[in-house]
């Protein structure tokens, strides 16, 4: 791998002149942040550790290296973010911000993109791990700057304004102000199919906030508006799948199960299973690989699927699927509550359904 072997010779450059080569190091170990887009977080682990490491001593010696500094405690936070390590990524991300937040007040302009990239990324952590208030401050002040850069380069910024629309309009549903999710989301996709092409990472972008408009659109009950994105999604993530399974299987399970909801909220239950079992059984692999980031999405997917069963009379089968989805969110509300409870109950109420169903087969819709 050329990016090891530049690697290897920059370490036995600084061993004999660390001033003028450790920079290099860092530089080098940076661009291995690519292994987390690729799905392959716990590999770019140790190098994002080591380019803070460096980045810091350089930045005790030098102020200059701040800059720098910050940027590699954005990468390190948000590899600990894909590994589900969220306790320990807010810890690293909140100093990022603080580092731009500083550069930002020296120089107000040159750093607005970086320290919109700061906000973003602990606003969208702060929306996973249940703290929507909070987080609802930060993506807006990314929006609003970045709102700003794409009006003045479009062709440099529009792909970063289009990823704050998508994560302050998922945040805002999440405090259920659907309304206003939705037209954040359906400006995301304007933007996102202008710049889609042959690229695969656009692409996979732009699958993602088709399947989010999809769920915006079934939270405000409007389901036959929400099926044609949500399908084009799963239609644009399998191919990128054949292409590279380990990159964008993650993209294309959240995509599956979204579609299965969708087709159930049609009442389309016996049409809803094949997308809800895809998906169960590649959340089941991903839980194996890295339980704590995907054990949350492995709930979901299994109380859906025991939804759909339950709909199409198969009870006996779908209780152990309910049964393993509430044992599942009871682990995960006892260390965040605020973001899981109300899954929690959810899942109960599906289960507390399907054994009722079992006890009065009778009184079964």
């Amino acid at each position: 791998m050329a990016q090891r072997a530049s690697l290897e010779i920059y370490r036995r450059l600084a061993e004999g002149d660390p001033v003028q080569y450790e920079p290099q190091v860092a530089a080098v170990l940076g661009n291995f942040e690519a292994l987390t887009e690729s799905g392959r977080p716990e590999d770019a682990l140790p190098a994002n550790a080591e380019a803070v490491a460096i980045r810091r001593r350089l930045a005790a010696a030098r102020p200059e290296h701040l800059g720098e500094l910050a940027w590699s405690l954005g990468q390190l936070g948000t590899t600990l973010e894909a590994l589900g390590r969220y306790e320990e990524a807010g810890v690293v991300l909140v100093e990022a911000l603080e580092l731009q937040r500083r550069l930002a007040k020296e120089n107000a302009r040159g750093t607005r993109p970086d320290l919109a990239g700061a906000l973003s990324a602990l606003g969208a952590l702060y929306s996973t791990t249940g703290r929507a208030d909070e987080s609802l401050r930060l993506e807006r002040e990314a929006l609003e700057i970045r709102r700003d850069l794409a009006r003045e380069h479009p062709d440099r910024y529009l792909h970063y304004l289009a990823h704050s629309l998508s994560n302050l309009g998922v945040t805002l549903a999440r405090r259920g102000r659907y309304d206003e999710a939705v037209l954040l989301e359906e400006e995301a996709v304007a933007i996102r199919r202008g710049l889609a092409g042959g690229n695969a990472r656009s692409l996979k972008y732009l699958a993602q906030s088709l399947s989010n408009l999809g769920v915006r659109y079934a939270d405000l009950g409007r389901f036959d508006e929400a099926l044609p994105p949500t399908q084009e999604a799963v239609d644009m993530l399998r191919r990128l799948v054949r292409e590279q399974p380990e990159k964008y299987r993650t993209g294309l399970a959240e995509a599956l199960a979204n579609l299965g909801a969708t087709l159930l909220d049609l009442d389309r239950a016996a049409d809803a299973l094949p997308p809800m079992r895809e998906a169960v059984m590649m959340r089941r692999q991903l839980v194996l690989e890295n339980p704590d980031k995907h054990r949350p999405d492995l709930a979901l997917a299994l109380s859906n699927l025991a939804s759909a069963m339950s709909a199409v009379g198969d009870n006996v089968a779908a209780l152990g699927h309910a049964r393993e989805a509430v044992e599942m969110r009871r682990r995960l509300a006892a260390d965040l509550p605020e973001r899981y409870r109300s899954e929690l109950e959810r899942s109960r109420a599906v289960l507390a359904r399907i054994d009722a169903a079992i006890r009065n087969p009778t009184s079964a819709p």
